[in-house]
């Protein structure tokens, strides 16, 4: 289930041991983030096995995402071209 704005929530899952990784909100923008609780006890309480603040997560994500597509989008546009002028070139 998705609730709020993290991009990869419910996605991914934590480089260091493998479990997936938890969203948090936190502030006052509700900017979120992910962590792995892991499995480590220290004086009774789990110890974060990973914790990133996900505004830069998701940017980073988003840039990624948006380069894979520059050749589809190139190939797109010389196609619509194509189509509008006729030309089989």
């Amino acid at each position: 289930m998705r609730e709020g704005n993290a991009l990869l929530q419910g996605l991914v899952s934590c480089g260091h041991c493998g479990r997936r990784l938890h969203t948090h909100y936190r502030g006052r923008n509700s900017s979120p983030g992910y962590h792995c609780a892991g499995k480590v006890l220290v004086e009774n309480r789990g110890v974060y096995c990973l914790n990133i603040g996900g505004v830069q997560v998701d940017d980073a994500i988003t840039r990624a995402f948006i380069a894979a597509l520059e050749p589809a989008k190139l190939t797109a546009t010389l196609t619509a071209e194509r189509e509008a002028t006729g030309s089989l070139v």
